[in-house]
């Protein structure tokens, strides 16, 4: 099932209580919500998790593309090995598997470190709101449910700013 993560920025703790309530009644898991606040007391006032490495940064994206472009490089590399062997080698198809997978955990290696330090994009935009108090929720949903959420959001909280959506991987429930 496609996952959509929802970005809201909610301006206190009370709308955002009110809107985990709303997510828990459509279905969403707690795993499936997090928060990046500067002020821990919120933090735990909204009793939800802290936004991770893994939805503040592009690791995942990143090594998700490392290791496509690695993998591809390594089927090249290999195929080009077995067909121009250096001399008095006899290489077979297990030299275009073994270069492949090298490839591709070399490729999503490399690119993890990258992605690691590269802020998401979607959340470096906000983060003065953030910095003044605001409070930014990550809401992981089912990709057909997303117009429904966020209408939900337009007429229920309209006091809350709705920045987008991204793909996502998430343990979000099928309800």
């Amino acid at each position: 099932m496609a996952v959509k993560r929802l970005y809201f920025l909610v301006p206190d703790v009370d709308n955002a209580t009110q809107i985990v309530k709303a997510m828990k009644d459509m279905g969403v898991v707690d795993e499936g919500m997090h928060v990046l606040v500067k002020d821990q007391e919120k933090l735990q006032m909204t009793q939800l998790l802290e936004a991770n490495v893994f939805q503040t940064t592009d690791l995942l994206r990143a090594l998700v593309r490392g290791a496509i472009l690695g993998g591809f490089l390594g089927l090249i590399a290999g195929t080009l090995i077995v067909k121009f062997p250096p001399e008095e080698f006899m290489l077979g198809g297990g030299t275009i598997v073994a270069a492949t997978i090298f490839g591709l955990l070399f490729g999503a290696w490399s690119s993890s470190l990258i992605g690691i330090s590269v802020p998401n994009p979607m959340i470096e935009k906000f983060e003065r709101a953030v910095e003044a108090g605001g409070i930014m929720m990550l809401v992981d949903i089912p990709n057909e449910r997303e117009n429904e959420v966020v209408d939900f959001m337009k007429v229920y909280h309209p006091e809350t700013t709705i920045h987008g959506g991204q793909l996502a991987l998430s343990p979000i429930s099928d309800e």
